[in-house]
């Protein structure tokens, strides 16, 4: 009985919740409101594109904000760049400078930092030879003129290597005997004084000094000029000085021809001066004929020099 009563109960409770559901459903009339649903649309819309506009704005700012802050970080980075060259110019200027010697071509300069002080310098000159004159190696300026070329031990140029002669085998030694001498100068030239005229100084009463000097031609070619160079030198052997030129020595040209295998005799008034005892042929250029030349040191100091109350005339006499 008891369980017939609870289905009772149960059965009316499930009708009764049946017809509670029916009476919210819509009529058919009822159809839902579209212009409210549009409106919630477009008010959703708007909200989403104001939200993505916020959102834009925002982008855009954090996008300024950015930019100048690279701009000033920039600048800064820029700033101690300047600071930095700045700092390096200074050091820079505190060099320890280790400098190059002037030329004719630039001053003085720091090989480290190319700083320059003062003004050109002198022209460096490389010797003389055969093939060019004295030449700056710095601007390739000359001075003075070639050589004429010096023969080795070999017998060929140390310069350009070709062969010339060697003044030894050219010019012989001076003169000295009277025999020497008289055999050609006393036909040609006898006024008493060849007989003390072999190579040596001949002073006169005015303090004149007078070359005498004879040598003969061992070559096989004429020639054509013999220059040469006498040096003075006093009684203790230093150099002693014209008393009207103010010079130490003298340069003086014969002029040929000289046939080969004979001697000539110079006599001439080379200078004045008390205070020179005797002389040395230093340099000798011999130019042949031919046009070619040989040159070298000579080194023949006079001897015998004498004084004399005579005035002995200027010769020169070529062996026949």
């Amino acid at each position: 009985m008891k369980k017939l009563l609870s289905l009772i109960m149960v059965f009316v409770l499930c009708f009764s919740l049946c017809s509670c559901g029916s009476d919210k459903v819509p009529a058919n009339n009822d159809t839902p409101d579209l212009e409210s649903s549009s409106e919630q649309i477009v008010e959703s819309t708007k909200e989403n594109t104001t939200a993505e506009t916020e959102s834009t704005t925002n982008t855009e700012s954090t996008t300024n904000t950015e930019s100048t802050t690279n701009t000033e970080s920039t600048t800064k980075i820029e700033s101690t760049n300047e600071e930095k060259a700045e700092v390096t110019s200074t050091v820079i200027n505190e060099c320890n400078h280790q400098w190059s010697d002037a030329t004719c071509v630039a001053p003085k300069t720091c090989i480290t930092c190319n700083t320059k002080v003062g003004g050109l310098g002198n022209h460096s000159y490389n010797e003389a030879t055969c093939q060019e004159p004295k030449t700056c190696i710095h601007c390739g300026n000359t001075s003075g003129q070639k050589l004429n070329c010096t023969s080795g031990s070999n017998g060929k140029c140390i310069y350009c290597g070709k062969e010339v002669l060697v003044l030894s085998s050219v010019l012989s030694r001076p003169l000295d005997s009277i025999e020497e001498l008289t055999s050609f100068v006393s036909s040609y030239y006898n006024d008493g004084f060849y007989k003390v005229g072999n190579y040596r100084l001949i002073f006169n009463s005015a303090n004149g000094v007078i070359l005498a000097w004879g040598a003969t031609n061992l070559s096989n070619k004429d020639i054509k000029y013999i220059t040469f160079t006498i040096q003075y030198y006093n009684n203790v052997g230093d150099p002693a000085y014209d008393e009207i030129s103010g010079k130490s020595s003298y340069t003086a040209r014969i002029t040929g021809p000289i046939p080969a295998g004979k001697s000539f005799y110079f006599r001439k008034l080379i200078g004045y001066g008390s205070d020179i005892m005797y002389g040395v042929i230093t340099n000798i250029k011999i130019e042949f004929m031919d046009g070619t030349s040989v040159s070298g040191y000579y080194g023949y100091t006079t001897w015998h020099n004498i004084r004399t109350s005579g005035s002995p005339k200027e010769c020169f006499v070529i062996e026949q």
